[in-house]
């Protein structure tokens, strides 16, 4: 009986590193420096594509250039091109950018550069936020709590406003407190008031400023019309005698605490 013969260029070819299987045919094989592989077998482990030129072996995982790239080469987070160590480079936070990348995302300013003798990167100051935008200190504010000043991103932000024409100013949901109990604004229903650049709960800001009447020792909320006599705050309404409650009955003078008119005064 005839012996089967392996063809004569099996061992030449050797077996494929990725399958361990038999290379058959030269027209086959895939050569990368010692290593052979079947043509069909050199697919990309991430992203599943064959490659047909440059690849990389690592951990015995193929990779082509884009996925190696992707997974073990950095990237600058403005204009998405490879960050090579060799690169003046600028890192911040879990980003890296090219120097001419390193511009506020708003108005384009330039935020770092070379110096001259091209030595040493020269910073300018910036906000980076926790969602990774850049933005020049004009343009930063927008996106820095007014609480910790540290950088706030639009979803775990509010923005406050007093007045039609004023500023938003932001704030992050955990910093929009009121100034006097801690209190986050939100558990208290929502009431608060801008004070001097302060936030207030209600209950606190009239206690800070003492804005309650003296005669039903209800709150004077802003914009409430009030008046001021015997170093005290009264509600417009408020003020008037105790016994007759009229106004326009002489004028009016605190006796044992009350207010009375003339009629109604101990003589």
């Amino acid at each position: 009986a005839k012996v089967a013969r392996k063809p004569r260029h099996r061992e030449a070819l050797g077996d494929c590193k990725l399958c361990h299987k038999a290379i058959e045919h030269e027209g086959d094989c895939f050569r990368a420096m010692d290593d052979r592989f079947h043509k069909w077998c050199t697919k990309c482990s991430d992203c599943g594509d064959l490659i047909a030129s440059q690849f990389f072996l690592v951990n015995d995982r193929l990779l082509c250039q884009r996925s190696y790239e992707k997974l073990f080469v950095k990237t600058c987070a403005a204009c998405g091109e490879p960050a090579d160590a060799s690169d003046h480079l600028i890192r911040s936070g879990a980003g890296v950018w090219h120097v001419d990348c390193f511009a506020c995302t708003t108005c384009d300013a330039a935020l770092a550069e070379l110096s001259e003798d091209r030595s040493t990167i020269l910073s300018s100051n910036f906000v980076l936020t926790e969602e990774g935008g850049l933005f020049c200190p004009e343009h930063g504010s927008k996106h820095t709590c007014a609480g910790c000043a540290r950088p706030a991103a639009p979803e775990a932000s509010v923005q406050v406003a007093v007045g039609e024409d004023a500023e938003p100013t932001v704030y992050h949901k955990d910093c929009f407190c009121c100034r006097a109990c801690e209190r986050s604004i939100f558990d208290l229903g929502g009431d608060f008031v801008m004070h001097e650049g302060q936030v207030f709960c209600r209950p606190d800001f009239n206690k800070t400023l003492d804005l309650f009447c003296a005669m039903c020792d209800g709150p004077l909320d802003p914009g409430t019309t009030y008046l001021k006599a015997f170093d005290k705050k009264w509600h417009k309404a408020c003020y008037t005698c105790a016994v007759c409650h009229r106004v326009d009955n002489g004028p009016l003078r605190q006796q044992d605490g009350a207010l009375l008119c003339p009629e109604h005064r101990a003589r």
